[in-house]
């Protein structure tokens, strides 16, 4: 069956706690960087880039994240997926299941704000052999997903801890971090756990044993994840000068 609707989820059900005290009676993605709520940034975003469908899981302060949706004109098809418990990025994904088109989902994470071009990473995926797409670029980062020569997902790697895992035999590969925005078939469901609180990195890493996952390199010129005042604070003076 054909996908009608460019769709993508928020994953936006997080406590946030990095964040408090800002965050003690209000939910991450509605903390504000430069004057607009982080919510707003990303639908503003996926609505300028063709998504008519968006789906946002919820859980903290879930009532708030309702509310907004519903005093804001928004010209997209907005699904709630409200978790009694929050699941985590895996079990949030199959949580929401039931709401998704047959074909493929953007996967956003409700605390990034960047100028990656989602429409080329979409385009990238529709294009490509892979089950998921993932944005990738340079910046500094522990943990890595470890990639070949040909840019097909072949591990990953915490540069700390020294810990290595590995989805496929290489003779060269890169380490590259992830940008928390990814495509995904949804065909890929079937190859999750079909209920639970659970993240996805792990079952990638199992998934691109016998499936191919591939990265997209963006060329982006901001990427902000806003998990700690320090970085919501940073966030702030980039976007204000900006309009200076």
């Amino acid at each position: 069956m054909p996908q009608n609707k460019k769709q993508a989820i928020i994953f936006a059900a997080g406590l946030g706690t990095r964040l408090r005290p800002i965050t003690n009676d209000l939910p991450k993605v509605l903390v504000e960087v430069s004057g607009t709520p982080m919510l707003e940034w990303i639908i503003t975003k996926l609505i300028d880039n063709d998504f008519k469908k968006i789906i946002i899981n919820t859980h903290y302060f879930a009532d708030q994240i309702e509310s907004f949706i519903k005093n804001k004109k928004i010209d997209a098809e907005i699904i709630i997926s409200y978790e009694k418990d929050v699941l985590e990025t895996g079990g949030g994904l199959v949580f929401a299941k039931d709401h998704f088109d047959e074909g493929d989902i953007l996967i956003y994470n409700g605390d990034i704000l960047t100028d990656i071009n989602i429409s080329d990473l979409w385009d990238e995926h529709i294009n490509n052999d892979a089950i998921a797409t993932f944005a990738s670029f340079e910046r500094n980062s522990n943990r890595q997903f470890l990639w070949d020569k040909d840019n097909y997902l072949c591990g990953w790697r915490n540069i700390e801890s020294g810990e290595y895992k590995w989805s496929r035999e290489t003779d060269a590969f890169s380490g590259m971090p992830f940008a928390a925005i990814h495509v995904v078939n949804t065909k890929i469901l079937n190859l999750l756990p079909k209920t639970g609180k659970f993240s996805l990195t792990p079952h990638y890493i199992e998934i691109a044993k016998s499936n191919n996952i591939k990265r997209w390199i963006s060329n982006n010129n901001y990427w902000f994840d806003i998990g700690s005042v320090e970085k919501l604070n940073e966030a702030n003076r980039f976007f204000e000068k900006l309009k200076n």
